[in-house]
């Protein structure tokens, strides 16, 4: 099965977070597209075409609207073009090499699934480790924490 997986990024005025995320991509080995939506950032955001090894595309609002119109707009573009999987980040969010790969396999795996997590380390601007998160992982917990 081939996959079709987009990677959605919205950013408002974070130039520096948005590139150590596509930064963190680049090791990744699954096939993607990036779909960054500048949420009316000023100056706009831009993207150095041909400076990562995946493909990005870069949307931009004319003004800030907030991140709830940011992904929607966003996702309203994945949708139009048909992509089998969504992946979230934000700026600043780092991903290991093998998060993306990991999570369509166990979805193509599993096709009874439509949403699956991550851990998280949440980390200070020096990169000291504050805490970790660890979503719950049985349908009973999931349906007690998502209510």
């Amino acid at each position: 099965m081939s996959t079709k997986l987009a990677v959605l990024i919205p950013v408002y005025n974070e130039p520096n977070g948005l590139e150590t995320s596509l930064g963190s991509l680049v090791g990744s080995r699954e096939v993607f597209d990036v779909v960054v939506v500048d949420d009316g950032s000023d100056p706009p955001l831009s993207i150095e075409k041909n400076a990562y090894p995946f493909s990005c595309i870069l949307l931009r609002s004319c003004q800030n609207n907030g991140i709830a119109a940011a992904l929607n707009k966003g996702l309203g573009y994945i949708l139009d073009r048909q992509y089998t999987y969504v992946a979230r980040l934000d700026a600043w969010d780092q991903v290991l090499p093998d998060r993306l790969e990991k999570q369509v396999a166990f979805l193509n795996n599993h096709p009874n699934h439509a949403i699956i997590g991550c851990n998280v380390d949440f980390v200070d601007w020096h990169e000291t480790p504050l805490y970790h998160y660890g979503p719950r992982s049985n349908h009973k917990e999931i349906m007690r924490e998502m209510r």
